[in-house]
């Protein structure tokens, strides 16, 4: 049976489809104080949920926030890359709404994106752009776009045009103008694979 050929989606229904399966995630220090937060993206109906290491870094306690304002504790940490800057979560939960996750093995410059997160806490925040240029150093990659990104936004997906997430939204260069940095998918796919059940206590 052919497969149908995949469709184009615009911004908006890209935000419509996928913006209940991105997250705010809240990181709590060992005092029970909220100590920083940001965003991530639910990958499998069970709750595995990809974000930035930076995110979960430090963290004695980590809650997910939904986009119906329901939160859900984050169990553990299922794998970790601090060198690529990202991490896999396991959050409370089952048949939860997720992503499509693409590869960002054919992303080239001039791609059109379209980014969700939560910049600053303002959840299902849309943007959009290209992918500006691609940087690498040895093995590291790492895409530049003119997608806008701020602080909060750092783990939510970043999406092709057919709705396929290809990038995680990682950092931006204060000093320059709209100069936002990805992380390729593929960094963090192998993360997927790997169950390594690690709380917070031992990842501190």
């Amino acid at each position: 049976v052919k497969e149908p050929p995949p469709v184009k989606l615009s911004a908006g229904e890209i935000s419509t489809k996928y913006s209940d399966a991105v997250v705010v995630l809240e990181n709590y220090n060992d005092q029970g104080q909220k100590a920083s937060q940001g965003s991530g993206f639910i990958c499998s109906p069970d709750g595995t949920v990809l974000t930035n290491y930076h995110v979960i870094r430090g963290a004695s306690r980590m809650t997910a926030r939904m986009h119906d304002q329901s939160v859900h504790d984050v169990e553990y940490t299922a794998g970790f890359d601090p060198q690529h800057d990202v991490a896999a979560l396991k959050i409370e939960g089952a048949e939860l709404p997720s992503v499509r996750l693409g590869t960002s093995f054919a992303v080239k410059t001039g791609d059109h994106v379209v980014a969700l997160g939560a910049p600053l806490g303002l959840e299902s925040t849309l943007s959009d752009g290209i992918i500006s240029a691609i940087r690498e150093t040895g093995s590291f990659r790492l895409f530049q776009t003119s997608a806008p990104i701020s602080h909060g936004s750092s783990g939510g997906p970043i999406f092709d045009d057919y709705g396929n997430v290809i990038a995680l939204a990682v950092a931006i260069m204060e000093a320059g103008e709209n100069l936002n940095f990805v992380v390729p998918i593929d960094s963090a796919k192998p993360l997927l694979h790997r169950d390594r059940q690690t709380s917070f206590p031992e990842l501190l």
